[in-house]
Formats: C-alpha cells, structure tokens, sequence
C-alpha cells in the first residue's frame, strides 16, 4: 500500500459506498450506564455489554449475503435502536443525555479503538484521528458537558478515559467487524485500509463526520 500513490487511494475513495459499523456503538454507552447505575460493578457491566455485543454480531454474520455485509445489518439495526431510543425518551433533558450517550459510543470508536486496531497492524492514523476530533469538536464538548451533568446526577465522577475502558471489549469487537467488511467490500487487506486512513485523513474524517451520519443526535446536541 506505502507505493500506491495518493491519486490511486483518492479514485478508490470516491467509490466508497460501505457503512462504517460505528453506528453500533451508539447504543453501548447507554447500556454500560444503565447497568453500571443499577449497582452492578464496572467489570460486570462491561462484560455484560461486551457479551451482548458479541451475540449481536455473530446473529448479523448469520444474516449476511453477498448483497449485504454483517458491518451493514449492524449499522441498520443501530440506526432504528436510535431512533425508537430518543421517540419514546420523554423529557428534553432525558433525550440530550440519551443523545450524549450514543454519541460517545461512535467517537470511542474512531478516535480510540480504530486508531488501536490500526497501531496493532503497523500503521500510525493519527492524522485520521485528529481530523475527526476536529470535525466533531462542537458535539464532543456539547456531549461531554451532559456527561459531566448526568454522572454527578448519579453521585458518580465523570472521567473519560474510566468510560472508555468500560465499553473497549464491545468496541474492539466492532472494529474488527468494521475493518474486516470494510477490507472486503474495499478490496484491500486491513492494513491497507489502515494506510487510506493514515494518507486520506480529511476524505474519512467527511465520511464518518457525524452530523452527516447521525444528524438527529447532532441537532440534538447543537441546540
């Protein structure tokens, strides 16, 4: 992948049609929070969560063809996950919390676990990442402050990194499910697709920008 020049990943990237799973992580956050809030310990919830996660992607690798990736019937089956989620979430305050949660789950994702997966194979997509933070800067911190809000609400002290490694099974199962679709439908392996992250940083930064991808949580957050 180093010698495929920049105007070859480029006419690759325009092509590029594939779901990218982080829509499943939506959900994660929430349910971690829910269990952990219900008493249960942080290891308890983030096995549980992580379980959940894996019974989740082994039934849409059971359902998937050729026409449709498992990556695919995740992002489909998260997306109605999130809109049945803020419909029946009664309460404005109740829905920006709901909003904040699922929109953690997909930044973990792609500014922590990806960049993770990606290191493991060799290959440094920081470029990728700083870029989303960038792109997303505006929904982090609106995101970030409902967090702070509805841990002290819980008598809990919020801390990012403790919040990560709570849901970091479940999402290191999606990634892996993510970069593996992604490599297929690409036609590249993953450290290829690693490397378009790395020397196409601001392409997928636009890809994955969420007010794109989910704008029903961002007009949330943004109000």
């Amino acid at each position: 992948m180093a010698n495929k020049p920049i105007v070859k990943l480029k006419s690759i990237f325009s092509n590029i049609l594939v779901v990218i799973a982080f829509a499943g992580t939506f959900m994660l956050v929430k349910e971690f929070k829910s269990e952990w809030y219900n008493s249960k310990s942080n290891e308890d919830a983030s096995i549980s969560a992580a379980n959940k996660t894996a019974r989740e992607i082994q039934h849409a690798q059971s359902q998937s063809t050729s026409e449709i990736s498992a990556t695919e019937i995740l992002v489909e089956k998260a997306h109605e996950n999130v809109k049945n989620t803020l419909d029946s979430t009664i309460g404005n305050k109740d829905k920006l919390i709901a909003a904040s949660n699922m929109f953690f789950g997909a930044y973990f994702l792609n500014t922590r676990t990806r960049l993770e997966y990606c290191s493991n194979l060799g290959v440094d997509i920081s470029s990728f990442v700083n870029e989303y933070k960038q792109v997303n800067r505006k929904l982090f911190l609106s995101a970030e402050k409902l967090q702070v809000m509805d841990y002290k609400e819980h008598n809990r002290t919020y801390d990012i990194d403790k919040l990560y490694n709570l849901i970091k099974k479940s999402n290191k199962k999606l990634i892996q499910q993510d970069m593996r679709d992604t490599a297929s439908y690409l036609k590249l392996t993953e450290i290829e697709v690693c490397q378009t992250f790395k020397q196409l940083p601001v392409e997928w930064a636009k890809e994955t920008d969420l007010r794109q991808r989910a704008p029903e949580l961002a007009q949330l957050l943004l109000k």
